[in-house]
């Protein structure tokens, strides 16, 4: 499931159509998306279940989803073409920046997917679960059989 699609990207450049025969495919912003969303995934996969299909949480991953292929695409362009960043509201590095540091505040709980399902509950992480520790001793001891 993608959090953000080519059209999304698409409305965040002016003038800029991605097509076959564009220096930045349309093929190359599904499969930038695909990484991205990838990426997303594997950040949040401890901590929530993905994909993530809350619709308030869709927004939130929307946001960051569009920061990180915009970005790309925003310095493939510029190397590219020559287009500056400027021309198309911002560079590319500081989406790229943003879009992470969001995503680094939702894994430190500074920034919550509100109605996005718990991992820890709901998948095979809660294998690992053993409550508040008191069960089992982490150390291991010096001479003692402990397998």
């Amino acid at each position: 499931m993608a959090y953000c699609v080519l059209a999304d990207v698409v409305a965040e450049f002016k003038g800029v159509a991605f097509t076959a025969t564009t220096s930045v495919t349309d093929t190359d912003v599904a499969n930038f998306i695909a990484m991205e969303d990838e990426f997303i995934n594997s950040r949040l996969a401890l901590k929530y279940t993905v994909p993530v299909t809350g619709a308030a949480s869709l927004l939130v991953l929307k946001k960051i989803s569009l920061g990180l292929v915009v970005g790309k695409i925003k310095n493939i362009l510029e190397v590219k073409t020559g287009e500056s960043s400027a021309d198309q509201g911002g560079a590319g590095s500081s989406l790229i920046k943003n879009a992470r540091d969001m995503l680094q505040m939702i894994i430190e709980d500074t920034l919550l997917l509100r109605d996005a399902a718990d991992a820890t509950q709901t998948s095979a992480v809660a294998s690992y679960l053993t409550g508040n520790g008191a069960d089992y001793d982490p150390v291991f001891q010096a001479g003692v059989e402990q397998w």
